[in-house]
C-alpha cells in the first residue's frame, strides 16, 4: 500500500481531500440525502490539513510530517512580504468596486455586501472584521492541502507558472459545489479566472518566503473577510457582479506583474530549495513564459464576456378600457388623509425627502389637500399646501400647450403648419416632412436630445431670448411622427412661437392669459419669483453625508422656460386641474372663467399620435396611461431636486397633483411606480388578469425580436450620444418557454404574444408593440409604460454588453504598460551590472504605446471629472481631453507601424513582442469606442 501511495501521493490525496470535503459541502447544497451538524461543517477547512498530514507520514515520514506542520507558524519572512499579503487583495477587491462605481456613476451600495446576508455589521464594522479575519485564518485549511501538500509535488515537474495554473483549475473545481444551486456559465467562467490569478499570486508569496503556510494564509483570509464586506458579488443575478468582474481583472495584472517580475520558472529570484521532502525543478520549460499566462487569461475572458454581452402613423386606434366598478376611488376625505398620511410618511423617511405636498380634486370640487415636512428645514417652517412654492419641472409644458391651443383658437396658429412659419431662424429641412406644432406637442419631431449648455449658475451667464435656441438646434435623426422621442426643445420651440405670435414673452403670456384668470396668484412663469411669493418658496434639498443639504440654484436660458421653469402651490394646481376637467373652464355656473373652448379641451385630452393603434399614445400634451384599467392622462415634472406629478382620470372626474422638494423623490414621481403605483392600488385595485396562453407556434419566431433596445430620448450627434450606452435600455431575451423577457432598468417581465408583433405583459394589463422596416428587420419596441418615449434596436457593437468588457480589458492592458515600465526599471536597478537595455527602435516603440496608455487613462479620468458638466457648457479642461483622444488616435497609427517591425525585425523575444502588439489592438479598440461614441474630436 505503501509504494502505491508514495508513487500517487499527489492523486491519492486530491482523492482524500475531495471525498472529505465534498461530502461536506454536497450534503449542504442539498445535493445529499442528509445534512451534517455545523459543528462538522466548519471542520471542512480542516480536512486538508487532516490529509495532507496524514499522506505526508504515510509517504514521507515523521519529520517531514513535522516539517510541513511547522510551516504553518513561519513568520520571520520580512515586513514586506506581511504587507504583501495582507495588501494585495484588499487593493484588487476595493479598485474593483469603485472602477465599477466610477464607471456606472453610482456610489457603491454597502447594504448589498454579503456580511448583511449573514449579521447586522453596521454597529461596529471594524470589530466584526477582525473576527471575521480570524475566524477564517483559524478554520480555514486549504492552504496546508493547495499550498503545503499539492503545490510542491507539482513545482517537482512544471515551472512555478505551470504548477500554479493547474492548481487553479484544480481549486476552482473543488469549488463547484457551492456554484449547485445558483450555477451559470458567466459567474462560474470568472470565478475560475480569479483562482487561475489568485493561485499564482500565492504561488509567488509561498515561494518566496521559504514556503510559509501562514503567509499565504494570511493572504487567503484577508480576500475571503475584505470580499463579504464589500458589494461584490460572483453570481450573475446579483447587481454586483461587475465589481467583482473588475476585481478578477485586477488580480490579473498583479498575478501578470509577479510572472514578469519575478520570473515564471520559480516565481521568486531566490534559488528554489527542497520544500516538504520534494525538490523544486527550476528548468521546467512548459509555460514558463509571462505571455502565455496572458494568452491562457484572455482565453478565459474569450469564453466569459460574450456571456454578458449579448415607419408609424398618426392616426391612433381605438384602445378598450375595462369596465370597472364605478363605485370605486375616494368617498372619504378623512379616510385619504389618514392614507396619505401613512404613505408620506413611509416614503419621506425611506427617501429622504425633507418635504411634500399632495392636492386632490374631483367632481368640481377640491377634495383633499394637505403638506408634509418642512419647507424650510433650517427655519423649521412646514409645508403649506396653499402656500408652499415648488418646481413644477416639466409640468409648465402643460402650460405651453394649453397656451398653444388658445392662440389656435384665435386663429393665429395653425397645429399643422410648418413650424418655420413662426420662426425667425431656420430649422434645416432633412426629411420631406416638415415639422409641426402637432408634432411637436406630441414628441415625435425627431429632434436628437441634447443637454450640453442648458443650465447656469449665475443669471449673468444666461444667454439672451432666442440665442440659445437658435444656436443649440439639435439634429434631425429621424423623419416627424414616425416615433416618439421626449425633447425638451420642442417645448422651447412652442413657447418661443407663443411669444412671436403673441407679442408677449412667454413669462408674460402664461401669467395673464392663464394663471391670472384662474385665480393662481401662487404660481410664476418668471425666472425670478416675484417679492412677494419669494419667502413661500420651498428650499430644495439633498441628502448626504446622513444630512440634508441645500440643492444649488440651477438656472435655464429664458428660452428654455416653456420646458420647465414655473412654480406653483399644490392648491393653485388643483384650480388648472379643475379647468380641464371641466371642458375648459374654472368655477360654478354663475363665475365661469373659461380658459379652452370646450370642444378644444376635449381635443387635448384625445390622442394626438400612437405608434400602434393598439398601444397607449400622446394626446395634445398629455400622455395616456393604462392603470389598474382606468385611463388616466398624466404628465410628470423634474425641477430638480424637486419632483412632482399631475394625473387626471377623465371618466372618474378626478384629478390629483403630488411634489416633493428633496432629490431622494426621483423614482416617486415615475409613472405606474411609486405615488401612483400606492395610489391606484389603493383607490382602484385592478381587476382579475385573465391568464394568456402563448401560441404554439411563436417559439419559431422569438428570436427575431431578441435583442438591445435603447430610448430614443439620446444624442445621435454629439459627444453626448455616450450618455446612451449608459442610459436606460430594455433587453429583450427568449427564456424558451414561449414568453419574452423585458429586462429595464425598472424591472423585468415575461410578455406573451397575443397578435403579431403585439404582446401582453403576463401578469399585468400593459401591452409591447414591435415595428418592422421595409426589410422585415425589427427597428422599435413601444411600450404603454412610456407612451412619450419609444426605443430603438441597437446593432450589437452599440450595446453595453459589448463596449463595457471592450473598454475595461483595454484600460487594464494600458494600466500594465505602466506596471511593466516599473516592473523594468525596477529589474534594470537590481541587474545594474548587466542591464538588458532596449535597441533605439525598440525604445521609441514602447515609448509609443507608453504615451498612447498614458493619454489613454487620462483621457478617462477627465472624462470622469468634466463630463458631466457640459450641461453649464464644455468647460475648457474637457476640451484639453478631448484634445488628448486625438493625439492617442494619431500615436495609434504609429504603434501599428511599429507592431509590424517589431515582429520583422524582432524587436525583442516572443512573449514581449505579443505583449506590445496586444497593447496596440487595445489602442485600436479604445480609438474605434471613441469614433463610435462621437467621442474623438471636438464633436459638441
Amino acid at each position: 500500500m505503501k509504494p502505491f501511495l508514495k508513487h500517487h501521493s499527489l492523486i491519492a490525496g486530491l482523492v482524500l481531500m475531495f471525498l472529505y470535503t465534498w461530502t461536506i459541502d454536497l450534503s449542504n447544497s442539498g445535493v445529499l440525502p442528509f445534512q451534517v451538524p455545523f459543528p462538522i461543517y466548519i471542520t471542512l477547512g480542516w480536512g486538508f490539513i487532516f490529509v495532507s498530514l496524514l499522506m505526508t507520514w504515510l509517504t514521507l515520514g515523521k519529520d517531514e510530517t513535522v516539517r510541513l506542520f511547522k510551516r504553518l507558524f513561519i513568520w520571520r519572512v520580512g515586513w514586506k512580504w506581511f504587507l504583501a499579503a495582507l495588501a494585495i487583495e484588499p487593493f484588487c477587491i476595493v479598485a474593483g468596486v469603485y472602477l465599477n462605481a466610477a464607471l456606472t456613476r453610482t456610489p457603491p451600495d454597502f447594504s448589498a455586501a454579503m456580511v448583511n446576508q449573514i449579521f447586522d455589521a453596521s454597529a461596529s464594522p471594524l470589530l466584526f472584521f477582525l473576527a471575521f479575519f480570524l475566524f477564517d485564518l483559524i478554520t480555514n485549511g486549504e492552504e496546508m492541502g493547495w499550498r503545503g501538500y499539492v503545490l510542491p509535488r507539482l513545482q517537482a515537474k512544471h515551472s512555478a507558472l505551470t504548477a500554479s495554473l493547474i492548481l487553479g483549475v484544480i481549486w476552482a473545481f473543488w469549488h463547484l459545489p457551492k456554484y449547485i444551486a445558483h450555477f451559470d456559465v458567466l459567474a462560474f467562467g470568472w470565478a475560475v479566472v480569479h483562482f487561475l490569478a489568485f493561485a499564482v499570486i500565492l504561488t509567488w508569496l509561498y515561494n518566496n518566503t521559504k514556503g510559509s503556510l501562514l503567509l499565504v494564509a494570511v493572504c487567503h483570509a484577508m480576500s475571503n473577510s475584505v470580499g463579504v464586506f464589500m458589494p461584490m458579488a460572483n453570481t450573475a443575478s446579483n447587481d454586483n457582479i461587475v465589481s467583482y468582474i473588475f476585481y478578477v481583472l485586477f488580480e490579473v495584472i498583479v498575478a501578470t506583474a509577479v510572472t514578469f517580475v519575478a520570473g515564471s520558472a520559480n516565481l521568486s529570484r531566490a534559488e528554489m530549495r527542497q520544500i516538504q521532502g520534494v525538490t523544486m525543478n527550476p528548468n521546467a520549460q512548459f509555460l514558463q513564459k509571462p505571455y502565455v499566462l496572458v494568452f491562457l487569461i484572455m482565453s478565459f475572458l474569450s469564453l466569459a464576456l460574450p456571456v454578458s454581452a449579448q415607419t408609424g402613423g398618426e392616426a391612433a386606434g381605438e384602445k378598450t378600457f375595462v369596465s370597472l366598478n364605478k363605485a370605486q376611488g375616494p368617498t372619504d376625505a378623512t379616510e385619504m388623509e389618514a392614507f396619505m398620511d401613512d404613505l408620506f410618511a413611509k416614503d419621506m423617511e425611506e427617501h429622504h425627502i425633507a418635504g411634500a405636498a399632495v392636492v386632490v380634486v374631483k367632481d368640481g370640487q377640491l377634495f383633499f389637500s394637505k403638506g408634509y415636512g418642512y419647507a424650510d428645514l433650517e427655519n423649521r417652517v412646514p409645508v403649506n399646501a396653499e402656500q408652499t412654492l415648488f418646481k413644477l419641472g416639466s409640468i409648465t409644458k402643460l402650460f405651453t400647450w394649453a397656451a398653444v391651443m388658445q392662440l389656435v383658437e384665435q386663429g393665429k396658429l395653425d397645429l399643422d403648419e410648418d413650424i418655420n412659419t413662426y420662426l425667425d431662424f431656420h430649422i434645416p429641412q432633412t426629411y420631406p416632412q416638415p415639422i409641426t406644432l402637432k408634432h411637436l406637442m406630441s414628441h415625435t419631431s425627431g429632434f436628437e436630445d441634447i443637454h450640453a449648455d442648458m443650465v447656469r449658475l449665475h443669471e449673468e451667464d444666461l444667454a439672451p431670448p432666442r440665442e440659445w435656441l437658435a444656436a443649440h438646434i439639435p439634429a434631425r435623426v429621424r423623419s416627424p411622427g414616425e416615433a416618439a422621442a421626449y425633447s425638451n426643445y420642442n417645448a422651447a420651440l412652442a413657447g418661443y412661437i407663443v411669444a412671436r405670435v403673441s407679442g408677449q414673452s412667454y413669462s408674460e403670456y402664461v401669467q395673464e392669459h392663464i394663471l391670472a384668470p384662474l385665480g393662481m396668484n401662487g404660481t410664476t412663469a418668471y425666472l425670478q419669483t416675484p417679492p412677494e411669493l419669494r419667502a413661500r418658496e420651498s428650499v430644495g434639498y439633498m441628502y448626504e453625508a446622513d444630512a440634508y443639504q441645500i440643492f444649488p440654484q440651477l438656472l435655464s436660458p429664458e428660452d428654455l422656460f416653456p420646458a420647465g421653469v414655473m412654480r406653483s402651490t399644490a392648491t393653485d394646481m388643483a384650480r388648472f386641474m379643475l379647468m380641464h376637467l371641466q371642458g375648459g373652464f374654472y368655477g360654478d355656473a354663475s363665475t365661469e372663467i373659461r380658459i379652452l373652448n370646450e370642444d378644444t379641451a376635449r381635443q387635448m385630452q384625445s390622442v394626438l399620435f400612437a405608434p400602434d393603434p393598439r398601444i397607449l399614445g400622446n394626446t395634445y400634451g398629455f400622455f395616456e396611461f393604462n392603470d389598474n384599467g382606468r385611463r388616466v392622462l398624466g404628465h410628470s415634472g423634474s425641477g430638480e431636486p424637486m419632483e412632482s406629478m399631475l394625473l387626471l382620470l377623465p371618466d372618474e372626474n378626478l384629478g390629483v397633483f403630488v411634489v416633493y422638494n428633496s432629490l431622494g423623490a426621483d423614482g416617486l414621481n415615475r409613472q405606474h411606480f411609486g405615488f401612483q403605483r400606492a395610489f391606484f392600488d389603493h383607490y382602484y385595485p385592478a381587476p382579475a388578469l385573465e391568464p394568456i396562453q402563448p401560441p404554439p407556434d411563436f417559439a419559431e419566431r422569438a428570436d427575431h425580436l431578441v435583442g438591445a433596445y435603447k430610448w430614443t430620448m439620446s444624442s445621435y450627434t454629439t459627444l453626448e450620444k455616450y450618455f446612451a450606452l449608459m442610459g436606460p435600455t430594455i433587453n429583450v431575451k427568449n427564456p424558451g418557454d414561449g414568453t419574452l423577457l423585458l429586462e429595464s432598468p425598472f424591472g423585468s417581465w415575461h410578455i406573451v404574444e397575443e397578435e403579431p408583433l403585439y404582446f401582453r405583459f403576463a401578469d399585468a394589463p400593459y401591452h409591447i408593440a414591435f415595428r418592422e422596416d421595409e426589410q422585415g428587420r425589427i427597428v422599435y419596441l413601444f411600450t404603454d409604460l412610456t407612451p412619450m418615449m419609444s426605443f430603438e434596436k441597437v446593432p450589437w457593437y452599440e450595446t453595453l454588453g459589448f463596449n463595457m468588457p471592450l473598454l475595461v480589458v483595454s484600460l487594464l492592458l494600458f494600466l500594465s504598460t505602466l506596471i511593466v515600465t516599473l516592473a523594468r526599471f525596477i529589474r534594470d536597478r537590481r541587474l545594474a551590472a548587466n542591464p538588458r537595455p532596449f535597441s533605439p527602435r525598440a525604445r521609441t516603440a514602447f515609448q509609443v504605446i507608453v504615451w498612447i496608455s498614458v493619454l489613454n487613462l487620462l483621457f478617462i479620468v477627465g472624462n470622469v471629472m468634466w463630463g458631466e458638466q457640459i450641461v453649464f457648457g464644455v468647460p475648457f479642461g474637457y476640451k484639453v481631453v478631448l484634445g488628448l483622444g486625438v493625439l492617442s488616435a494619431m500615436l495609434t497609427v504609429v504603434a501599428l507601424f511599429y507592431a509590424v517591425l517589431a515582429w520583422k525585425d524582432r524587436y525583442w523575444g516572443v512573449a514581449f513582442r505579443f505583449y506590445y502588439t496586444l497593447v496596440t489592438v487595445a489602442a485600436v479598440a479604445f480609438v474605434w469606442f471613441l469614433n463610435q461614441w462621437n467621442l474623438l474630436g471636438w464633436q459638441y
